[in-house]
């Protein structure tokens, strides 16, 4: 009775239910769009996704150990080709396999796991099966442009005396920002364990990053370029003030004296700003320029009232 009377004096008590209505929406680039909406009917219903996370790091396959059952090699280069208007780039790929055994091993399987983004060429493989020299059995492509597709070749037979050797294209349909590495595995069908693994990754069109150092903070200068900007343009000070107060730490007039390859004698007088594609740059007119032209006035005038109004009051907004 005790626990009954306890109940009900709580059900009568308790704090009315608060509003959880939730609208989720997922959308990634590649996948379709999740959607998720939680009232206080199903607030507690489980929802889940799965996603895949990749770190900078190579697969863990057994690359470092000598592979006793296949010689495999893989190489991947940009191709000669035109590539089609919806791709990206096309890359050739080539695949040597060769037993090392004494003797021929049949129904032998290449597992090709595929960058994200890239497809293989169906029609490369589907000449490499319907050939004279009938160079693969069968092939099954799993799609999924989110994750990591995957090829499956199935080879009839690899011979023991000269390598097998598949050429095909993969079509890049996006580009990701960083390509990791991929794996080719070869097995026999009837015997897994006997595998050999290599990795290989599509060489892009990126130059080595550099970085501006000071003591021990580095910040990286791969980017594009800040553009100046035009003469003609004209802007009010309310625009200028904007870009300086929401988007910078800083604003700073520079004048250029000479452009020379040297270090500055005392590091505490030496200010680095990084410049990019984000950066607004425009030219102050010299005292001369500001009074030739009625523009030229107005605009140095333009520029001087910003500059005043930063200096005096800092930012407002």
């Amino acid at each position: 009775m005790v626990v009954l009377q306890a109940l009900s004096e709580y059900l009568i008590r308790k704090p009315p239910p608060a509003d959880l209505s939730l609208d989720v929406d997922v959308r990634l680039r590649g996948r379709k769009e999740i959607r998720y909406h939680f009232n206080p009917e199903n607030s507690y219903a489980a929802r889940s996704s799965r996603v895949v996370t990749y770190y900078n790091q190579l697969h863990e396959v057994d690359e470092k150990m000598p592979c006793k059952d296949f010689e495999l090699k893989v190489n991947i280069e940009e191709s000669s080709e035109k590539p089609p208007a919806d791709v990206e780039k096309s890359y050739q790929i080539t695949i040597k396999v060769r037993a090392l055994g004494p003797r021929d091993v049949r129904m032998v399987v290449l597992d090709i796991s595929l960058p994200t983004g890239f497809t293989p060429e169906n029609s490369d493989l589907e000449m490499l099966s319907n050939s004279v020299d009938h160079y693969i059995n069968d092939f099954k492509i799993v799609d999924n442009l989110s994750d990591r597709g995957s090829l499956i070749i199935h080879l009839f037979k690899v011979s023991h005396k000269e390598p097998e050797i598949l050429i095909f294209r993969l079509q890049q349909r996006f580009k990701v920002g960083l390509l990791q590495p991929s794996s080719v595995t070869a097995y026999e069908y009837y015997n897994p364990d006997h595998r050999c693994t290599h990795t290989y990754t599509p060489r892009e069109d990126r130059e080595e990053l550099t970085q501006i150092c000071k003591d021990n903070v580095c910040r990286c200068t791969q980017g594009d370029c800040c553009v100046p900007k035009s003469e003609s343009e004209s802007f009010l000070n309310k625009e200028r003030e904007t870009f300086a107060c929401t988007t910078l730490h800083h604003a700073q007039g520079v004048k250029r004296l000479n452009c020379v390859n040297s270090s500055l004698s005392s590091p505490s007088v030496r200010f680095i700003y990084m410049l990019g594609k984000d950066t607004w740059v425009e030219r102050w007119p010299t005292p001369a320029e500001c009074s030739s032209s009625p523009e030229l006035q107005a605009k140095c005038k333009s520029l001087n009232d910003t500059a005043e109004e930063l200096s005096v009051n800092a930012c407002r907004l």
